[in-house]
């Protein structure tokens, strides 16, 4: 450890010292919190084994990030062997654990104390989505702003969608009426509808510092093309205070705020889909305004005026593809002409009252009788009920096609009930769609029968509903306010998870096809379990034999503190090269000698053979080859951007990087023995991958889960197109893990690539076969050796100097240091090296 790191280390002891104080305050001993043979706490053993201890990242440096993610302090709770305590009274979601460690240390650093409960309630809890406290604190004492506090209220209500939480710093912007930007104090709820409605006479003094913008240009107008599927969803965020403050001032009726979410997200979807929605740049007062426009069909309460959604750039978020926009206020057609210039005529109709979906409304159906004995009902999706309904029994039903279509037939006779249209959005269209509801009176449940209207006016059943509250959500879109419609969903009282067809085959060979998986897979278990077992006795025998050799080395003085003169009697020699016993300086490595190593890969074989036959019987649609360059690695190759590796830097758990340019090094040098070992994959016919084509480089980092970490690597179309398409063909476009690779190509665990520092050469060469010594040094050409100069960057000339020395000067010191090793207990340092033009790779030492 370096004389900058131990200066550091009193910080670390003052920070584990208080830890012990707060794990004490709940519930856990000192005795348990330190290590009984280092002395160390918790919090001191965990940064000594992940190697924190060091001057490039100090506490200062750690402690003040943004992300709590990223504080390397905060992945305590993952290594230790007690969970890290929380107070009586506060409750923090399992996911945001880490958060809640990272606040706890970063209070004890800089505040020199352990934060009390009072303190963690009124400060942590509300930074922390989900966190709940039953703590109570004086009301009349609080050390928050008022926009934390009203932050915090939000937080305590039930869980919002994904899309509400990407973003953990929302501003509190949305709707424009809450904070008057000039003076910054609130407007109370008193003055409902002020900023919708510029007609309404109001006494509120803020209106006073509102000015007109002195000029405003158009500077251009243009379609807004999304890069995910066509709705807000992953391409415009929206802050969770939106929706609650939308609900109230609204005059249209949502249950709850998760209601009103659906209802902007697929509104949004059907503007897009009509090219309603436009991206507006407007120069204001020499300010450049960037900002996008979607009419949701909804009125203020007090005025009936139609309200608008102003979406901007989401300069938060510039790390992902996802979530570019971000929703930023509400405003009538009158103020958007005021602020921003934006004439009506420009403003975006309403989806809901195109010529096409209102003449799909007004559609004469007629239910023929074939369209039940036709329909393959075995076939037809089933919209399943969701978790939502946690009020509701859930069961499966289960009956004979034939009664099922007898009850068909009862519900469809009965047309006193109005069928219930609905809208339905995919791949960039929507339509209108007709459900009927049918009343199982043999089970005694309601379901839904979906149809839409295909070629010739014929109709065509395209699901079974099982979820009243996507019924109605889905209702809600087409903009109507009929009872008779609602009414008909009040015999949803259990929630069906599936309607199994008890005469479809296909169930009866789903059940078989189970079975025999769950067979194969215990079956895999138990020789994964084997393998492990061998493993083990490998390791063990090995580091048996390196003990012997090492003490029958000592007794025939051989020991590493002795070296040879010319008298002194030499080991034996093979072809010129002088040889002893085999000394190996890694341990913890298997047995490598070259029978053993074979029995080993003939194993691994026989387990990976095992799993590829079960899963080759599915007939794998993709093909798998070694994916190679010329030459091997990532420079020149494949295309990293400064922003990858800036974006995970930190959120790496092993190995860890100090810098950006050393995590391009390992990207670089690991892509390079993996394409020379041939483990580098790439793999054809991927439907969900560009081209068809994707390429994985194990990297063998992992992640805080302790998962290994791949990259994938996809074709760069830009490259492709340009004048240089030889140079970076490939771009390096996320690092995933074997699951999520599975989960969004398809393609199996064991057919990723290995692991290349597992790979039964690298392991040889991990081992030495005998000790360095003087004779070595003596036959070595000083002059012809390759020099590799200092690497460092800076610009202060007086760092870089230029030492003469003599050949055989150079060969004395090298003896000292040989000297010195041997008679230590220090170890010859393994590098690795590559060729990346010759595809060799090898170990030195």
């Amino acid at each position: 450890m370096s004389d900058e790191s131990q200066a550091i280390i009193p910080t670390f002891r003052r920070i584990d010292a208080l830890l012990e104080s707060y794990y004490e305050r709940n519930h856990i001993k000192a005795d348990e919190y330190r290590n009984k043979e280092t002395g160390n706490g918790q919090f001191m053993e965990y940064c000594l084994a992940e190697e924190l201890i060091d001057e490039e990242i100090p506490p200062s440096k750690e402690l003040s990030v943004e992300d709590p993610e990223s504080s390397a302090y905060a992945w305590m709770d993952h290594s230790s062997d007690i969970k890290f305590p929380i107070p009586d009274g506060i409750k923090i979601p399992d996911e945001k654990r880490d958060h809640f460690i990272f606040y706890i240390i970063q209070h004890c650093f800089k505040q020199n104390e352990v934060p009390s409960n009072k303190y963690i309630t009124q400060h942590i809890v509300p930074k922390i989505d989900g966190a709940t406290s039953t703590i109570q604190c004086d009301p009349e004492i609080s050390y928050l702003p008022e926009d934390t506090v009203t932050s915090a209220s939000l937080c305590s209500e039930s869980a919002p969608p994904a899309a509400y939480s990407h973003i953990a710093d929302v501003t509190p912007s949305v709707i424009d009426i809450t904070e008057c930007k000039d003076c910054g104090s609130d407007i109370t709820e008193e003055t409902e509808g002020i900023g919708y409605n510029d007609d309404t006479p109001n006494n509120n003094t803020h209106n006073n510092h509102v000015t007109k913008p002195k000029q405003i240009t158009r500077i251009s107008k243009k379609e807004f093309i999304t890069t995910f599927p066509a709705r807000a969803h992953l391409n415009i965020f929206t802050p969770k205070e939106a929706t609650p403050k939308l609900r109230a001032d609204v005059e249209e009726h949502f249950d709850n705020d998760f209601v009103l979410y659906y209802y902007m997200d697929m509104t949004t979807a059907l503007q897009m889909n009509d090219h309603q929605v436009n991206i507006f740049n407007i120069n204001i007062d020499d300010e450049m305004e960037e900002l996008g426009i979607v009419n949701y069909d909804l009125h203020i309460k007090s005025t009936k005026k139609l309200i608008y959604g102003i979406f901007k750039p989401n300069d938060a978020d510039k790390k992902t593809d996802k979530w570019k926009w971000k929703l930023s206020e509400f405003k009538t057609d009158d103020q958007i002409v005021q602020e921003y210039g934006i004439e009506n005529s420009e403003l975006p109709k309403s989806s809901r009252k195109t010529q096409k979906f209102i003449q799909a409304l007004k559609s004469n159906i007629v239910i023929q009788e074939s369209l039940i004995d036709d329909t393959k009902w075995f076939e037809i999706m089933q919209i399943k009920s969701l978790k939502r309904n946690v009020k509701m029994p859930k069961i499966t039903v289960e009956l004979s096609k034939d009664m099922f279509i007898k009850e068909l037939k009862r519900s469809f006779s009965n047309v006193g009930q109005p069928l219930i249209p609905i809208v339905v959005n995919k791949n960039r269209t929507h339509w209108i769609e007709w459900i009927k509801i049918i009343y199982i009176q043999s089970q005694d449940i309601y379901i839904g029968i979906s149809m839409k209207m295909v070629n010739n006016n014929a109709l065509e059943v395209t699901s079974i509903c099982l979820d009243r509250g996507d019924i109605l959500n889905k209702h809600r879109l087409v903009g109507l306010d009929k009872s008779a419609y609602i009414k008909q969903l009040d015999g949803f009282k259990t929630s069906l998870t599936e309607i199994k067809f008890t005469d479809n085959e296909q169930n009866d060979l789903e059940k078989k096809i189970h079975t025999l998986k769950g067979q194969i897979k215990s079956q895999q278990d138990a020789i994964i379990r084997h393998k492990d077992v061998i493993k083990t006795v490998k390791r063990e025998n090995a580091a048996m034999k390196t003990q012997i050799a090492y003490n029958n080395h000592s007794q025939h003085g051989y020991n590493h503190g002795q070296m040879y003169n010319n008298n002194d009697a030499q080991p034996a020699q093979q072809n010129g090269v002088s040889t002893g016993p085999e000394i190996r300086y890694n341990e913890q490595l298997y047995d490598t000698d070259s029978k053993e190593a074979a029995e080993e890969d003939e194993l691994a074989q026989l387990i990976d053979g095992v799993i590829r036959d079960n899963k080759f019987s599915s007939n794998l649609p993709y093909k798998v080859n070694i994916f190679r360059t010329t030459p091997i690695g990532a420079k020149k190759n494949i295309y990293i951007e400064k922003q990858f590796t800036r974006f995970w830097k930190n959120r790496i758990h092993f190995p860890k990087f100090s810098d950006d340019a050393n995590m391009y090094y390992w990207l670089d040098y690991t892509a390079a023995i993996q394409m020379s070992q041939g483990y580098s994959k790439q793999y054809t016919n991927i439907a969900t991958a560009p081209g068809n084509f994707l390429a994985v480089i194990n990297y063998e980092m992992r992640d805080t889960n302790n998962n290994i970490l791949y990259g994938i690597i996809l074709i760069d179309e830009a490259k492709a197109k340009s004048d240089e398409p030889k140079k970076y063909p490939y771009k390096l476009c996320a690092l995933m893990t074997a699951k999520e690779i599975q989960s969004k190509y398809g393609i199996y665990p064991d057919d990723l690539p290995k692991r290349s520092r597992k790979h039964p050469d690298f392991l040889r060469q991990l081992v030495i076969a005998r000790s360095i010594m003087k004779q070595d040094i003596n036959q070595i050409n000083w002059s012809n050796l390759k020099l590799f100069k200092s690497q460092s960057t800076t610009k202060n000339d007086s760092l870089k100097k230029s030492v003469s020395i003599t050949q055989t000067v150079m060969k004395e010191y090298v003896k000292v240091a040989l000297e010195r090793m041997n008679t230590s207990s220090k170890k010859p340092i393994p590098i690795m090296v590559i060729d990346k033009h010759n595809n060799y790779y090898g170990i030195e030492w």
